[in-house]
């Protein structure tokens, strides 16, 4: 009788620990689908990346542009500087970094860890992307208004140019 309930108790300590084993369905569908924001907001990055690249190439193009209007018209444009192209440019290049950097650290979801390690390493990553997402959003937000101003002023000053008599 003892060896009975020895071996019942075995057989139901097996089968208690075999079910507290391995995931529910409701953990495992809670993995998938936050790594399936997680890989949303991956994407939509480096959509931002490829448009901050786009930006930082426009930049560079209002940059000649100014200095050659400043070449030009000196004392029109007197007290304007390229300040704010190149601060500009330093935000998109430290929001691409950011980018850059969260995605040599990511690891991908792996489904064979325990749930509650999945769940910390899959909120971390949601927070840092949203994160570097915002970064990217307000850099490519402020060279948009930089580029804006200075095709602006570039307009200006010409308008206020003399035109140039025709030759006959």
């Amino acid at each position: 009788m003892k060896t009975f309930a020895l071996s019942f108790f075995a057989l139901l300590l097996s089968v208690l620990l075999l079910a507290g084993c391995g995931k529910t369905a409701q953990q495992k569908e809670m993995e998938t689908d936050l790594n399936k924001r997680i890989m949303q907001l991956h994407d939509a990055g480096m959509a931002k990346v490829d448009q901050a690249k786009a930006m930082t190439a426009q930049l560079d193009t209002v940059l000649a542009q100014h200095e050659a209007l400043a070449a030009k018209f000196p004392k029109a444009v007197a007290g304007h500087t390229s300040d704010d192209i190149n601060a500009a440019k330093e935000k998109l290049a430290s929001a691409t970094s950011a980018m850059q950097s969260w995605m040599a650290g990511h690891k991908p979801y792996d489904i064979n860890m325990k749930h509650e390690e999945v769940m910390s390493q899959l909120n971390a990553d949601l927070q840092a992307l949203e994160k570097v997402g915002a970064q990217l959003d307000t850099a490519i937000a402020d060279a948009t208004g930089t580029i804006e101003s200075h095709q602006k002023f570039a307009t200006e000053v010409m308008a206020k140019m003399p035109a140039k008599k025709g030759k006959k």
